[in-house]
């Protein structure tokens, strides 16, 4: 292995239909019925969680402990004595423990932010959540949220070509569609995330596939010399240790500091876009405290300063150079995801496909093992 290597990683995600469209503040383009939007200010729902003791347990997707602790500082910052819990674990694996807990018992999240989509819309019909619509509901678009308020977008991701400007200085070496990386200069340099263990980079392969067919994974596999590794963590570290070159993507944000790593959309290829979804669950020990984090986290000053990506609110516009979503309805369709990932027949077949051409996945699971009743996250 090279002392670079150049990595290709897809990043759990999730994806539904969007039109991203900015409006003004005060407009009300996703207008619904308003039974039980919150009317109470931050200042008022804190109050109401310091009465509780200002704690919750949030069982959050991702992929090393870590790695929700950008949120959780924030929060605890801003409302001071109050504490959550952030237990982060592969979303599939959250999903089966959380089933595991409505079986046998004790329920121990108070709220839930995962990628497996398919999940919300049987919990809910399992009446699983709380009701529960945060102020600005109306600014939340409708695309993502339940109607009905059980569940809502919490905050857009997106992976896509990420370059280390420390180690490619021209941009007219910076790899940006995903048949870049089969150069042969590039080979045996490239980490890449397995498929075959994380339905949203099977589905961000399956977008590959459908445009350059199997021939592409057969190669990539067979002539560069790819690291398969489980989790999309390594390569994060890598590229902030100048370890490596470029990505698609890992922890690439709009505007990261020159020097570190700069998000580079495909000139054509597909990308992907999901939101990130939450729901409070009905029996939640610490229900106020896990209004106050709704709230906090869908407001207009967090969607705009402190994440990174597009919003999940239609007055908070995207950082400029980039355009609205819609903007790139040729290369990213995040409705295609949420349809993928309620197909498990589909899902499980392509799986299998994948895994006779590169392999079981090998070696740990990256958020380490957390049981089936964590309170706590693990040590980090």
């Amino acid at each position: 292995m090279a002392n670079f290597l150049v990595a290709v990683v897809v990043i759990i995600g999730f994806a539904s239909n969007v039109e991203l469209l900015y409006v003004s503040p005060g407009a009300s383009p996703n207008k619904t019925d308003n039974f039980g939007v919150e009317t109470k200010s931050l200042d008022q729902l804190y109050a109401d969680a310091q009465k509780e003791g200002c704690k919750a347990i949030i069982y959050a997707g991702g992929d090393v402990p870590g790695q929700q602790d950008y949120y959780k500082n924030l929060f605890e910052q801003k409302f001071k004595g109050c504490t959550l819990e952030m237990i982060v674990d592969y979303s599939k694996f959250h999903d089966a423990r959380i089933n595991y807990q409505f079986q046998n018992g004790p329920l121990i999240p108070d709220v839930v932010q995962l990628q497996t989509l398919q999940d919300f819309p049987i919990w809910k019909n399992q009446s699983r959540f709380m009701r529960y619509k945060p102020k600005d509901w109306d600014m939340i678009m409708k695309e993502y949220k339940d109607p009905d308020g059980y569940f809502l977008p919490i905050f857009f991701s997106h992976f896509t070509n990420c370059v280390n400007n420390n180690l490619m200085k021209d941009p007219k070496t910076w790899p940006t569609n995903i048949k870049d990386y089969l150069k042969p200069e590039l080979k045996g340099h490239i980490v890449l995330t397995y498929p075959n263990d994380d339905d949203a980079v099977l589905f961000l392969f399956k977008l590959f596939i459908d445009k350059y067919g199997w021939g592409f994974v057969q190669e990539l596999n067979d002539k560069q010399n790819v690291t398969w590794v489980r989790g999309t963590e390594e390569p994060s570290v890598a590229l902030a240790e100048n370890r490596t070159w470029a990505a698609i993507a890992a922890g690439c944000d709009f505007n990261n500091p020159p020097g570190v790593s700069t998000f580079v959309l495909p000139k054509s290829d597909p990308f992907m876009t999901w939101a990130q979804t939450a729901a409070i669950f009905k029996d939640a020990k610490n229900p106020a405290t896990a209004k106050l984090y709704l709230n906090w986290i869908i407001s207009a000053d967090v969607q705009r300063n402190n994440l990174g990506s597009w919003s999940i609110r239609t007055d908070v516009p995207p950082p400029k150079p980039y355009g609205p979503l819609s903007s790139y309805k040729s290369q990213t369709n995040p409705m295609d995801f949420k349809t993928f990932m309620e197909n498990r027949a589909a899902v499980e077949d392509l799986k299998t496909k994948m895994m006779l051409i590169i392999g079981e996945p090998k070696g740990p699971a990256s958020p380490g093992n957390l049981g089936m009743y964590p309170t706590k996250a693990l040590p980090h």
